[in-house]
Formats: C-alpha cells, sequence, structure tokens
C-alpha cells in the first residue's frame, strides 16, 4: 500500500508542564486567538485581579490541550 502513512507523536509531558504561563498562551495564539484577556497578558497589559482566576483557568486549560494530541 504506497499511499498509507504511518505518524508517531510523541509529547514530552515534563518539559510541557515546565513551560512559563506566557509560553503556553504564545504557544496557544499561535493556533488560536485565545481571550481578551490572554491578549492582554502576552501584551503585558494590567489584568484586573476579577480577571486573574479566570486567566488561570484559561492557561490551565490551554496547557493541558497542547499536550492532548488525540
Amino acid at each position: 500500500m504506497s499511499n498509507y502513512v504511518h505518524v508517531v507523536l510523541s509529547v514530552d509531558i515534563y518539559q510541557a508542564n515546565m513551560l512559563s504561563d506566557k509560553e503556553v498562551v504564545e504557544r496557544w495564539h499561535r493556533l488560536f486567538k485565545g481571550t481578551d484577556i490572554t491578549q492582554k497578558f502576552v501584551k503585558g497589559e494590567i489584568i484586573e485581579s476579577v480577571e486573574i482566576a479566570q486567566l488561570k483557568h484559561s492557561i490551565a486549560d490551554y496547557r493541558c490541550r497542547l499536550g492532548d494530541i488525540s
């Protein structure tokens, strides 16, 4: 079968977990727009205290999704 290809993917979970929050968000933004809060975070703008919990939740979600190849 000449038109059949096998692809093997591997994720280094340890290295992925060692990325800073900013690196995680920057990598996510390479693929997707992100939220207004994550855009502000990457630009170094001031994040309101009420937005910090949402930002942390988004970063945790992005970190998990970037490491999931399924």
